[in-house]
């Protein structure tokens, strides 16, 4: 494994729920707002839909929705990539709970909830 020595710590979501992969959205945002984590998704909805929007708010969640769903996982490694500083300097700077996207140039956007 290599180590791209970030500082900040990326856990996957089979890290925490194993092989159990229909975790209901706002269970999992129920989770990571408790542990204080953010999200990083291509579900570019999850503001939209009203349980999941109540669990982003309840739970403090900041959410980053990166662009390319219908991309490969390549293109969607280069949308984090090309965003990264700015998607750490709104982690650390916006007051939860937000939702940002993150635009094919790394661009981010915030969303009003």
């Amino acid at each position: 494994m290599v180590s791209l020595d970030l500082p900040v710590q990326i856990i996957h979501h089979q890290k925490i729920y194993g092989r159990r992969l229909s975790v209901p959205d706002d269970e999992w945002l129920a989770d990571i707002g408790g542990y204080g984590y953010f999200a990083v998704t291509q579900d570019y909805n999850l503001h939209v839909r009203p349980v999941e929007l109540a669990a982003i708010r309840r739970y403090d969640v900041g959410c980053f929705y990166l662009s390319g769903a219908e991309d490969t996982l390549w293109a969607t490694m280069r949308v984090f990539a090309r965003g990264y500083d700015h998607i750490i300097k709104a982690a650390l700077e916006e007051p939860r709970p937000f939702v940002i996207r993150v635009d094919k140039l790394g661009r981010l956007a915030k969303i009003r909830i």
